[in-house]
């Protein structure tokens, strides 16, 4: 019997050939077994993002930028899950405009206290471009309410292709898994999506998670800190656009996305009756709300969406018994406090949270009286 060389240890030629054959190894229950663990490692990633766990992680080391929106909802919405808010909160969803229209949440908070004598706790909700889709995705994942949920609506938001609003069933752009939203779209399916696809927001998280690793690794290399912050106000007064350039990114809005409006707004609109509808059945008090609209330079542009948009948005308020609000036609905020035709700087800020905080005071108070019986229901029982 052959002996082994002295300090050589075990030869590594068995278990390198071993290895090789178990890879070519023709076992159909291998395989199974094997796609069985993948599975379940799939399906516990999914878990980590449904449940809301991965948000015991810091949010700056998950952020692809300062500017990730769609992230810091989706990290936002985990932290709801993880701990219930305290406060009656108001959740404000929306496109960027109404991100950039409040001065912050703790700022809000403050001014809605001072007009109703009611604590609340004010999340804004809003993103780039949001679909009436992805915020229903939000809505399909905030903890049951009592509590007050601001939908803001304009032109923008009813000019979105299908497509668009089926990606986030995948958990794309957020990585948040919505019932109501897979449903809707099966019931109303775009043309030109692939019929196989992984199952759960699988597809988005894996999107995620190339994105982010790369962008984390970009800037390791680049010896940079690999932690950020996310900053919510993305336009300034002091880099306001001239009133050139407004006029000109006015009409690029109704040349580029007038066609799409028209093609898809009735779509939109059944998506938003379906989002009304999900947040009143989830026990919240819902108020639909017109998005800051820069006057002096939009003028009449836009009257001929508004014409389409606007009845039935009064018709779905009118259906579901809730406020449709147009603070436009109570406060005509000049040129100089807006960035572009649509988003507010600072001083546009300050007096617009003023005048919303006072229009949503008798909302407010009402749902602060669900939550003040809620909250006495036990004891009663006691």
């Amino acid at each position: 019997m052959r002996e082994l060389a002295p300090g050589r240890g075990v030869s590594t030629a068995a278990p390198r050939s071993a290895f090789g054959q178990g890879l070519r190894c023709r076992n159909p229950l291998i395989l199974v077994v094997a796609l069985g663990l993948a599975a379940l490692a799939l399906a516990g990633v999914q878990d980590l993002f449904t449940s809301g766990a991965f948000a015991r992680v810091r949010e700056s080391l998950m952020l692809r930028d300062t500017r990730d929106d769609f992230f810091h909802d989706t990290y936002t919405v985990g932290l709801l899950k993880l701990h219930h808010p305290d406060e009656l909160p108001i959740y404000l969803l929306g496109g960027s405009a109404a991100r950039e229209s409040l001065v912050s949440a703790a700022s809000f908070a403050a001014v809605v206290r001072a007009k109703t004598g009611v604590a609340v706790e004010p999340y804004i909700l809003c993103s780039q471009n949001q679909t009436f889709g992805q915020s229903l995705a939000i809505v399909d994942n905030l903890p049951g309410g009592p509590g007050v949920v601001v939908i803001a609506v304009n032109n923008n938001r009813f000019r979105f292709d299908p497509r668009d609003v089926a990606q986030q069933v995948d958990g794309y752009p957020m990585l948040l898994e919505s019932p109501t939203l897979t449903r809707f779209v099966k019931d109303n399916p775009p043309s030109g999506l692939p019929h196989v696809r992984l199952p759960g927001i699988l597809p988005g998280i894996m999107r995620y998670v190339a994105d982010v690793g790369q962008v984390k690794l970009s800037r390791l290399l680049a010896g940079r800190p690999v932690a950020v912050s996310y900053k919510p106000h993305w336009v300034t007064a002091r880099k306001a656009w001239s009133l050139a350039r407004k006029r000109k990114g006015l009409q690029q809005w109704i040349k580029s996305y007038g066609p799409g409006f028209t093609k898809h707004v009735s779509y939109n609109a059944r998506l938003l009756d379906t989002l009304v509808r999900c947040a009143r059945q989830r026990g919240f008090t819902v108020v639909l709300l017109e998005e800051t609209e820069n006057t002096a330079v939009v003028g009449h542009a836009f009257d001929r969406f508004k014409r389409v948009y606007r009845p039935l948005v009064r018709a779905i308020a009118a259906r579901y018994g809730v406020p449709y609000l147009n603070l436009q036609a109570k406060l005509r905020l000049p040129n100089a406090d807006f960035w572009d035709y649509i988003h507010a700087v600072e001083p546009g800020r300050v007096i617009w949270q003023r005048v919303l905080a006072a229009a949503l005071a008798p909302t407010v108070r009402v749902a602060a009286g669900q939550t003040a019986v809620l909250q006495a229901a036990p004891r009663r029982a006691a």
